[in-house]
């Protein structure tokens, strides 16, 4: 049985029903400097939360002029498969993930929301699994990629987004999974030609981020390939 979580995307944790993850337990899992109570990365966040007036703006421009940038990191990735949907995304991730690396294959994964840290949305392919990205790793990119945006407009699952397909490029694996948010051609994670696509089931879920018929929204969630 899981219990109900509810994540706080500017300190980068979570807690699950009445229990807050100890920091033994993310010292464990993140490495020391991810258990101190504010963090590097816990400062990028917060400010990323506030480089755009609204949450979500259903546009592409902004992503694909920051992976210019940097230097198109999307085009440096192995073999991918893009999940999308709107229900099961995270879930067909972590199968997909599961089965590729029972093959041996070393596989990325990028997946939100997370449980205790912001790091757990990136997971870096590798012998035995692979490891959640390190404390020292996420805040290096986070700078990097803040000082490439230059103070622009940006969402937060964009600059994100961005940070996390910049560490995959530099860290070749096998393969990697991505799991898209909202509607295709408008979704941040699109901005790249995945060798795979997995869809999850499809629903009215999102009806307030898009306008027209059920058809027009259906036709939107395709991703921009």
């Amino acid at each position: 049985m899981i219990a109900r979580v509810s994540s706080s995307a500017s300190t980068g944790t979570a807690r699950t029903g009445r229990r807050t993850a100890s920091p033994r337990s993310v010292s464990v899992i993140f490495g020391e400097e991810a258990a101190k109570p504010s963090c590097r990365s816990d400062a990028f966040l917060t400010r990323f939360l506030s480089m755009h007036p609204r949450e979500i703006e259903l546009s592409l421009g902004r992503m694909q002029r920051l992976l210019a940038d940097l230097g198109h990191p999307e085009r440096r990735l192995p073999p991918t498969v893009q999940v999308a949907g709107t229900n099961g995304k995270g879930s067909t991730t972590a199968f997909l993930r599961a089965i590729l690396e029972a093959r041996g294959l070393a596989v990325h994964a990028y997946t939100s929301p997370h449980l205790l840290r912001f790091h757990e949305r990136i997971r870096l392919g590798g012998k035995g699994g692979g490891e959640f990205v390190s404390e020292r790793q996420l805040a290096k990119t986070f700078e990097e990629v803040e000082r490439i945006n230059d103070g622009r407009p940006i969402t937060f699952f964009e600059i994100t987004t961005a940070a996390a397909l910049l560490l995959f490029s530099r860290f070749p694996p096998t393969c990697s999974c991505l799991r898209s948010d909202l509607a295709g051609d408008a979704t941040r994670r699109t901005s790249f030609r995945p060798r795979r696509r997995a869809s999850s089931p499809r629903s009215a879920s999102i009806i307030g981020s898009f306008s027209g018929t059920m058809s027009a929204r259906s036709q939107a969630r395709r991703p921009a390939f």
